[in-house]
């Protein structure tokens, strides 16, 4: 009748989302990280290319690439798209 969770594995949901909504964060992200990190093996300092790059995958392979200072390069379909990730990733 209890779970014991890891904390570093959880967060707070946002009072706007529902859980239907907070449950895909962790499915995209952990489909970015395993195409880059784990097969990819990806290196601080590589230069990355991510096709369509404002949808859930997308942004979070743009964010985990970000994260191992990695230069990244990425297809986008529209110029309102191009300007969503410089606001979102103004780097």
């Amino acid at each position: 009748t209890k779970v014991t969770m890891d904390k570093r594995y959880a967060w707070s949901v946002p009072k706007d989302w529902t859980l239907e909504q907070a449950a895909t964060i962790p499915v995209v992200y952990a489909t970015a990280y395993y195409a880059l990190v784990v097969r990819g093996q990806i290196k601080r300092g590589d230069k990355v290319l991510i096709h369509a790059g404002t949808g859930g995958v997308g942004t979070a392979a743009i964010a985990i690439a970000y994260s191992y200072d990695c230069e990244v390069f990425t297809t986008v379909s529209s110029n309102d798209k191009r300007n969503y990730l410089k606001n979102l990733f103004p780097k």
